[in-house]
């Protein structure tokens, strides 16, 4: 146990209260007070707890109402999965070595917890990504009329954890490691090292695992909120034309009065004559604009949706 810890601890930072290098499995970090671990570990324990709670809560109540069990909602259902798992495995060992203050687990523990811990973060965040999408797809509808079924959603979680599994095996295998972070209470990818292996994959994970999913969720997003904003201006022009339809049936009454006093008020009437003739203009122009846009909405389904 102790040589396969030992090329792992060159790794980690020197202690910097003496010369001696500071060993995470074996005792704390002298520079950093007990009290600071029992506070750390307080946080933990309320973070962890509230995880668990919610994401269990999602997860029972999706289970129990057969009309919550819907392909769109299959994504939320396993970002939730992913998020319990980060807080059962990470949450809960980080509590335990904080209370001591050092990872007192041993090496294997901090392999396991690193690629558990990196595993269920990363299909947390591309199950973000591919609800982005999802969200994208069923509503700006680029595929046409296709509609989101059970197995489009089984194959996207599919690719999220097989995905996630082939980028976070590696450093488990010999390209980079995991290890202890800086206070000792945790342990994550190797993002110190300075040798090339470590760094040709701290590169190629945080590409494949960071940049690429941010895309998805900033594009899907963007192309929704540009399909939402047309469909605002859609509803404005409908509601302005519904208006004008609602003053042209207001002014018919008005009309057949006037005909009923045209004789006692024949001067009046000219006047009035004039000013209908006018308004009707105006109101046949705007009808004529409502009624070229109604048919551009109805043509382009894409622009204003019925």
């Amino acid at each position: 146990m102790d040589a396969l810890r030992a090329p792992e601890n060159k790794s980690l930072l020197s202690s910097s209260s003496g010369p001696a290098r500071w060993d995470p499995f074996r005792h704390p970090l002298h520079s950093i007070q007990p009290w600071h671990f029992s506070l750390l570990a307080a946080v933990m324990l309320v973070v962890t707890s509230l995880s668990l709670a919610e994401n269990l809560a999602v997860i029972l109540v999706t289970s129990k109402f057969k009309q919550l069990r819907q392909p769109v909602n299959y994504v939320i259902v396993n970002l939730s999965v992913a998020d319990f798992l980060v807080s059962l495995t990470g949450g809960t060992i980080s509590f335990l070595t904080n209370l001591k203050g050092y990872f007192y687990m041993g090496y294997w523990a901090c392999v396991l917890e690193g690629f558990a811990v990196t595993f269920f973060g990363i299909v947390a965040l591309w199950s973000l990504a591919l609800l982005a999408f999802e969200r994208y797809i069923v509503i700006c509808r680029p595929l046409g009329n296709m509609r989101l079924r059970g197995k489009h959603a089984a194959l996207g979680i599919a690719f999220v954890w097989t995905f996630s599994f082939i980028w976070t095996i590696p450093p488990t295998m010999g390209w980079s490691s995991y290890t202890t972070s800086k206070i000792g209470t945790t342990c994550e990818p190797n993002w110190y090292s300075g040798a090339y292996t470590d760094h040709t994959y701290i590169i190629a994970f945080f590409t494949t695992c960071f940049i690429v999913p941010l895309l998805v969720i900033l594009v899907s997003y963007g192309k929704l909120m540009w399909k939402l904003r047309k469909f605002r201006k859609c509803l404005i022009q409908m509601f302005s034309c519904s208006t004008i339809e609602t003053a042209e049936s207001s002014m018919n009454p008005t009309s057949e009065r006037a005909m009923i006093t045209q004789d006692k008020r024949g001067s009046e009437m000219s006047t009035m004559a004039v000013c209908s003739t006018i308004s009707k203009r105006k109101t046949g122009d705007e009808h004529r604009n409502c009624r070229s846009f109604a048919e551009l909405a109805a043509s382009e389904n894409k622009i204003c949706p019925m």
